[in-house]
């Protein structure tokens, strides 16, 4: 019997396993995937195994999606020194004036 590539058999079930694009695993979490097909006969899981790849292919997609998505988004401007002490003062000032109170 030729080996079906994404299959894996464990026990008397069969799953679906995939390992996560290295661009992915970060956003991922996971360097692997692994899912029961909730099949105990090959040609089962055979069909069942093609909407499980769909969908996580899917899923890599949009987490690549969503990191190019951040990398251009607009970061924001780090604080300049004057900003900074002018925040501390003016913190500083309201503090000042809560306990006159």
């Amino acid at each position: 019997m030729p080996r079906t590539s994404h299959l894996l058999r464990r026990g008397n079930g069969w799953y679906a396993r995939l390992r996560v694009p290295l661009d992915v695993v970060g956003i991922i979490g996971k360097a692997e995937l692994v899912q029961s097909l909730n099949t105990a006969d090959l040609a089962e899981a055979k069909r069942r195994l093609t909407g499980v790849l769909s969908r996580w292919h899917a899923e890599f997609e949009a987490a690549r999606a969503r990191a190019a998505a951040v990398a251009a988004s607009p970061a924001r401007p780090a604080p300049t020194e004057a900003q900074i002490e002018a925040a501390v003062w003016g913190h500083y000032e309201a503090t000042l004036r809560r306990d006159e109170a």
